[in-house]
């Protein structure tokens, strides 16, 4: 009785152990990949509140430490970019990290989720802006 207990317990063990995943690409730390744009809030008068569906053709593309802004299947801009992990309240949320676009001072702050990207050009209440991005 003791040797099949002890061999169930094992047996469980093992597959416990290979039921776990790891290494989810997926995760709140990955930018990389392509995101498409969803909509923009804020600015100067009137209030922007643009919304766009998918398929617009505007894209924000992260692969290694570079970037592509992708508007109409063309390129418009890019360059590098440094991500760095820094929580921070901005407008009516929270910024979690913030970008470091061609080496420049200058952090943009964003939230980063698994399906949802948005970045804060300044706050709302002086005439910034929030572009959020699902990816694609």
């Amino acid at each position: 009785m003791k040797t099949a207990l002890k061999i169930f317990s094992v047996i469980m063990i093992i597959c416990t152990l290979f039921a776990c995943k790891k290494g989810n690409d997926d995760n709140e730390d990955n930018i990389s990949g392509r995101w498409e744009f969803r909509g923009t809030v804020g600015g100067f008068i009137p209030i922007i509140n643009q919304k766009n569906k998918p398929g617009n053709g505007n894209i924000l593309k992260f692969e290694g430490n570079n970037y592509e802004f992708i508007t109409d299947g063309k390129v418009t801009k890019s360059g590098t970019y440094t991500i760095m992990k820094e929580s921070k309240a901005i407008n009516n949320t929270s910024a979690n990290a913030y970008l470091i676009f061609d080496g420049n001072k200058e952090k943009t702050y964003i939230n980063l989720s698994r399906k949802k990207l948005i970045l804060f050009f300044g706050i709302i209440a002086a005439d910034g802006v929030e572009t959020t991005y699902e990816r694609l």
